[in-house]
């Protein structure tokens, strides 16, 4: 039971990892926009988003591969929790820095922090079974 949650666990973060790097590399504006983050006609702005949108889609697709191959999982798990975790605590600090954005990214800010420490605990789980 537990190494199914963990599968399903990492399908979700690796599909949703693939779907939010496919949108930021793929299209940008409409994407922030969706999120009230006007980013048109800014070159350099639009090139650090695609860099980012790349890298979390491939992240993503690392993810995804661990819930199906359990040879990638404790990978997967590992990638996981900083990916995430890395995402959600440096808008923590943007909000400490810069002050409280819209809904939208708080709650987003929420789902990393939570996708993060699910994997940590799912990570220390899977590493406590193979023992």
């Amino acid at each position: 039971m537990k190494t199914k949650i963990t599968r399903f666990f990492l399908m979700f973060a690796g599909m949703t990892g693939i779907y939010i790097g496919a949108s930021l590399l793929f299209t940008p504006v409409s994407f922030e926009a969706s999120a009230g983050i006007p980013v048109t006609d800014n070159v350099n702005l639009l090139s650090e988003i695609r860099s980012s949108g790349g890298t979390l889609l491939a992240a993503g697709m690392l993810i995804l591969i661990g819930g199906f191959r359990i040879a990638m999982t404790r990978t997967a798990l590992i990638v996981s929790s900083l990916f995430y975790s890395a995402y959600g605590i440096s808008r923590v600090i943007s909000i400490l820095i810069d002050g409280l954005p819209n809904i939208s990214l708080v709650l987003i800010t929420a789902s990393e922090l939570v996708i993060g420490m699910l994997s940590i605990l799912l990570l220390l789980n899977f590493q406590r079974d193979e023992k």
